[in-house]
Protein backbone atom coordinates (compact mmCIF):
# COMPACT_ATOMS: atom_id res chain seq x y z
CA UNK A 1 0.00 0.00 0.00
CA UNK A 2 1.32 3.44 -0.88
CA UNK A 3 1.76 6.22 1.69
CA UNK A 4 -0.99 8.38 0.21
CA UNK A 5 -3.41 5.44 0.43
CA UNK A 6 -2.57 4.99 4.12
CA UNK A 7 -3.03 8.75 4.64
CA UNK A 8 -6.45 8.65 2.94
CA UNK A 9 -7.61 5.96 5.39
CA UNK A 10 -6.80 8.19 8.39
CA UNK A 11 -8.58 11.29 9.68
CA UNK A 12 -7.06 14.72 9.10
CA UNK A 13 -4.35 15.64 11.59
CA UNK A 14 -2.78 12.18 11.78
CA UNK A 15 0.94 12.53 12.45
CA UNK A 16 3.34 11.97 9.57
CA UNK A 17 5.54 9.84 11.85
CA UNK A 18 2.61 7.46 12.41
CA UNK A 19 1.86 7.19 8.69
CA UNK A 20 5.52 6.56 7.82
CA UNK A 21 5.83 3.89 10.52
CA UNK A 22 2.69 2.18 9.24
CA UNK A 23 4.07 2.19 5.69
CA UNK A 24 7.29 0.59 6.95
CA UNK A 25 5.42 -2.16 8.84
CA UNK A 26 3.04 -2.84 5.96
CA UNK A 27 6.03 -3.21 3.63
CA UNK A 28 7.23 -5.92 6.03
CA UNK A 29 3.96 -7.81 5.47
CA UNK A 30 1.72 -6.69 8.34
CA UNK A 31 -1.95 -5.95 7.73
CA UNK A 32 -3.29 -2.40 8.02
CA UNK A 33 -4.59 -2.94 11.57
CA UNK A 34 -1.45 -4.77 12.71
CA UNK A 35 0.74 -2.00 11.29
CA UNK A 36 -1.43 0.61 13.00
CA UNK A 37 -1.18 -1.14 16.36
CA UNK A 38 2.58 -1.64 16.04
CA UNK A 39 3.12 2.02 15.08
CA UNK A 40 1.13 3.10 18.14
CA UNK A 41 3.05 0.70 20.39
CA UNK A 42 6.49 1.72 19.11
CA UNK A 43 6.15 5.43 19.82
CA UNK A 44 4.41 6.74 16.72
CA UNK A 45 0.88 7.57 17.91
CA UNK A 46 -1.60 8.78 15.31
CA UNK A 47 -2.45 11.80 17.45
CA UNK A 48 0.49 12.48 19.78
CA UNK A 49 -1.06 15.57 21.41
CA UNK A 50 -3.85 13.48 22.89
CA UNK A 51 -1.42 11.31 24.84
CA UNK A 52 0.14 14.03 27.00
CA UNK A 53 -1.62 13.08 30.25
CA UNK A 54 -3.57 16.33 30.33
CA UNK A 55 -6.08 15.41 27.67
CA UNK A 56 -8.32 18.28 26.66
CA UNK A 57 -7.13 20.58 29.45
CA UNK A 58 -4.54 22.00 27.08
CA UNK A 59 -6.87 22.43 24.11
CA UNK A 60 -5.94 25.62 22.21
CA UNK A 61 -9.40 27.09 22.67
CA UNK A 62 -8.95 26.92 26.45
CA UNK A 63 -5.48 28.45 26.22
CA UNK A 64 -6.89 31.34 24.16
CA UNK A 65 -10.27 31.69 25.87
CA UNK A 66 -9.06 32.08 29.47
CA UNK A 67 -6.47 34.80 28.79
CA UNK A 68 -8.93 36.67 26.57
CA UNK A 69 -11.66 36.55 29.21
CA UNK A 70 -9.42 37.41 32.17
CA UNK A 71 -7.36 40.05 30.36
CA UNK A 72 -10.41 41.88 29.09
CA UNK A 73 -12.14 41.53 32.50
CA UNK A 74 -9.17 43.15 34.23
CA UNK A 75 -9.02 45.91 31.60
CA UNK A 76 -12.76 46.67 31.80
CA UNK A 77 -12.67 46.58 35.62
CA UNK A 78 -9.71 48.97 35.70
CA UNK A 79 -11.42 51.41 33.33
CA UNK A 80 -14.65 51.29 35.34
CA UNK A 81 -12.83 51.87 38.64
CA UNK A 82 -11.09 54.90 37.15
CA UNK A 83 -14.48 56.07 35.86
CA UNK A 84 -13.16 56.12 32.33
CA UNK A 85 -15.12 55.24 29.21
CA UNK A 86 -14.93 51.58 28.21
CA UNK A 87 -14.88 51.22 24.44
CA UNK A 88 -17.05 48.78 22.51
CA UNK A 89 -14.06 46.66 21.50
CA UNK A 90 -13.25 45.99 25.18
CA UNK A 91 -16.83 44.88 25.83
CA UNK A 92 -16.74 42.70 22.73
CA UNK A 93 -13.47 41.07 23.85
CA UNK A 94 -14.88 40.48 27.33
CA UNK A 95 -18.04 38.86 25.98
CA UNK A 96 -16.10 36.84 23.41
CA UNK A 97 -13.66 35.55 26.01
CA UNK A 98 -16.42 34.50 28.37
CA UNK A 99 -18.45 32.80 25.63
CA UNK A 100 -15.36 31.15 24.14
CA UNK A 101 -14.26 29.73 27.48
CA UNK A 102 -17.75 28.71 28.60
CA UNK A 103 -18.47 27.01 25.28
CA UNK A 104 -15.30 24.94 25.41
CA UNK A 105 -15.94 23.93 29.02
CA UNK A 106 -19.48 22.89 28.14
CA UNK A 107 -18.16 20.81 25.23
CA UNK A 108 -15.59 19.14 27.50
CA UNK A 109 -18.22 18.42 30.15
CA UNK A 110 -20.55 16.87 27.58
CA UNK A 111 -17.72 14.67 26.36
CA UNK A 112 -16.95 13.61 29.92
CA UNK A 113 -13.38 14.85 29.60
CA UNK A 114 -13.28 17.91 31.81
CA UNK A 115 -13.17 16.25 35.22
CA UNK A 116 -10.54 13.72 34.21
CA UNK A 117 -8.49 16.38 32.39
CA UNK A 118 -8.34 18.64 35.42
CA UNK A 119 -7.83 15.69 37.77
CA UNK A 120 -4.78 14.67 35.70
CA UNK A 121 -3.48 18.23 35.61
CA UNK A 122 -3.60 18.79 39.37
CA UNK A 123 -2.65 15.35 40.67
Amino acid sequence: MKLHEIRNKHPPGTSQKHLTAMKQYMDQGLSFQQAHNKAEATGAPAFPNQNNGLGEATHPSVLVGYPLAWGSLIYVSYKMLKKQKVGPVAWMMLGGGIVYTAGRNIDMAEEGKQKSAYRNMFS
